[in-house]
């Protein structure tokens, strides 16, 4: 049951293996990977029975070093390319010089005026750190480090572990169970860890707040993306945006990874709830909105979220969580539109279907996103986290994105290789901070220690693999989105940061789910009901889970109107049984009852 196979060793461990659970198989570590699509059991046997089958088309999601694979009976292994009837490697170059065309570049003051990697106080502080400090900048740990390894991650901060440099950044990533009060006390400690070491550079503290801070307890859980596309009100989903970020703040944090900027093109994608919608324009609107909500300064975001507060709600911080937020536009790029909707899969697209799903980017840049995160997936073969020609060429040369770009956690851990060579291929491809699990390993792979990215980094330096101009630059975006968000003077010194509040006043639930039209979804009748067989409509409704509270039943029993539109192809535009989607045709309406008998 749910579990996963190196896709070199298939045809040789098919007669032991016999079959996949549930969803299927996930994929594992940038090896030949393959997602089963259908379910509930496939035999793999009969995946790879003929050399003729073409494994993208069998299981959705064969990547390999770049390549797919056909694998023979003995079980040996060749590249598909050659043979492959879906596509071929892009030629990037030529890729990159059409989506320039395609998309319109903009200028590199654009972004300068939210985020100024020259700014004196940048380069101050970037003067006093040495290459490893620097390199240290370009960090990211998990706050749950010391559960995994029994190393105290304060001592990592602060200097006072041999060989350590500090880290620019901490990810409260897992299952916190804890209260805004307790993250903050946890951020506080974090932030003076950081403060002891000699160099004294503030931290940015993220978390995935996609939908409110929804991870710590007692939040105010707002609508996924999906329902504030379905709405389509962009003064709603800048107003999401602000609150998240007050209770982002209130929790002691300061980096939001949101918004989600996908545009889900196969609702068989397990995590389409979090994109806007299919069509790019309506993403980038709510990109930029998200963004505009999610960076505003306090005073701004009270205005923002209040037209959407009945009397008598509020969000927590009451006037004090008034720190502020970085936004992440993620995950770069085309997440949404992978083949059969692998999650993590590839995405086969040539430039003019790439460049839509680089629209809603353009519009996050414009709008002033200080940081953009990788996608783990591919597009035609290549890694997004080792893609230079779309992370260096394009979203930062072209759009002139002038904020830091971080992988997702675990990311590098997913590209070939031995760690120096990946962290070496992430680096020099664009990736500005490495987000290095500390509780798991990442798509079957085990994770690295700090130390190692420090030490491999380092040495990829020395030996010329990284330059130190791409080590320089990497840096000096890091403290640009410190100071962007206020943690760094204009002289460079570490600037005084404002307490969090405690976690009262969470709870503002109702009236967010209702502006939105039906909990963490919504829905409507037309193409549902035609294949439903003639009923009213069908409600579609996103994780609404416990934290739905009686949104969907106020729905259903009219205490609030159902509004906007779902911003999704319904199932029904995709072939019945293709995958695991299949549509049952219309039945005919039931006999009645029989009479009850006299006795």
């Amino acid at each position: 049951k749910n579990m996963m196979l190196c896709g070199l060793e298939l045809c040789q461990r098919a007669a032991s293996f016999k079959a996949c659970d549930s969803e299927g198989c996930y994929p594992c570590s940038g090896r030949v990977n393959y997602l089963i699509t259908q379910s509930p059991r496939v035999m793999l046997a009969e995946a790879c029975s003929s050399v003729a089958t073409d494994f993208r088309d069998a299981c959705g999601d064969c990547i390999a070093g770049g390549a797919p694979q056909r694998l023979a009976a003995d079980g040996t292994a060749s590249c598909g390319w050659s043979s492959c009837s879906r596509s071929a490697p892009l030629d990037w170059t030529q890729t990159l010089s059409e989506l320039k065309r395609l998309v319109p570049s903009l200028d590199p003051d654009v972004s300068r005026r939210f985020v100024d990697r020259e700014a004196a106080g940048v380069q101050a502080l970037l003067g006093r750190l040495s290459l490893r400090e620097r390199i240290g900048q370009m960090l990211q740990l998990d706050v749950n480090l010391a559960l995994a390894t029994g190393e105290d991650i304060a001592a990592v901060l602060d200097g006072s572990l041999d060989k350590s440099a500090g880290a620019g950044a901490v990810v409260f990533a897992g299952t916190l169970n804890a209260s805004a009060s307790s993250l903050a006390a946890r951020a506080r400690r974090l932030r003076e860890a950081a403060s002891r070491h000699p160099r004294r550079v503030p931290l940015l503290l993220g978390i995935d707040a996609v939908h409110g801070n929804a991870l710590a307890t007692n939040a105010t859980v707002l609508p996924h993306n999906i329902g504030l596309g379905a709405a389509d009100d962009e003064s709603l989903t800048a107003a999401a945006g602000a609150a998240t970020a007050t209770e982002v703040a209130a929790a002691g944090l300061n980096w939001a990874f949101g918004p989600c900027v996908a545009s889900p093109r196969d609702s068989r994608w397990g995590r389409t709830y979090e994109g806007f919608g299919a069509d790019e324009q309506l993403v980038s609107r709510h990109a930029a909105a998200a963004v505009t909500g999610l960076q505003a300064p306090a005073d701004e975001r009270a205005d923002l979220t209040r037209p959407f507060l009945p009397a008598g709600s509020r969000l927590v911080g009451r006037g004090r969580a008034r720190g502020r937020v970085a936004a992440c536009a993620k995950h770069f790029a085309a997440d949404g539109a992978t083949l059969s909707g692998a999650d993590e899969g590839d995405a086969d697209l040539d430039a003019v279907g790439l460049a839509e799903h680089l629209l809603p980017y353009r519009a996050a840049v414009q709008a002033g996103v200080l940081s953009v995160m990788v996608s783990y997936s591919s597009v035609r073969g290549t890694k997004m986290h080792a893609n230079k020609e779309l992370l260096s060429g394009f979203l930062k040369e072209h759009l002139g994105f002038g904020g830091l770009v971080v992988s997702d956690l675990g990311g590098v851990d997913q590209l070939r290789g031995g760690s120096l060579t990946r962290f070496a291929a992430a680096i020099n491809a664009g990736v500005d901070m490495v987000m290095l699990p500390g509780t798991w390993t990442a798509g079957g792979a085990a994770s690295v220690s700090w130390q190692t990215f420090l030490d491999d980094v380092e040495r990829a330096v020395l030996s010329g693999e990284v330059p130190r101009a791409r080590v320089d630059d990497a840096a000096a975006r890091v403290l640009a989105v410190k100071a962007a968000i206020g943690l760094v003077s204009p002289f460079g010194d570490p600037a005084p940061e404002v307490e969090a509040d405690s976690e009262r006043g969470f709870g503002s639930r109702g009236p967010w789910a209702h502006a939105t039209g039906g909990g963490e979804g919504g829905g409507e009748g037309g193409e549902s009901a035609r294949m439903a067989g003639g009923v009213g409509a069908v409600v579609a409704a996103w994780l609404p889970g416990s934290e739905g509270g009686g949104a969907i039943a106020d729905l259903l029993f009219g205490v609030a109107p159902f509004r906007g539109k779902l911003p999704l192809p319904w199932v029904g535009a995709y072939p019945a049984g293709h995958g695991t989607i299949t549509v049952a045709p219309p039945q005919p309406p039931r006999p009645p009852p029989p009479p009850p008998s006299p006795s």
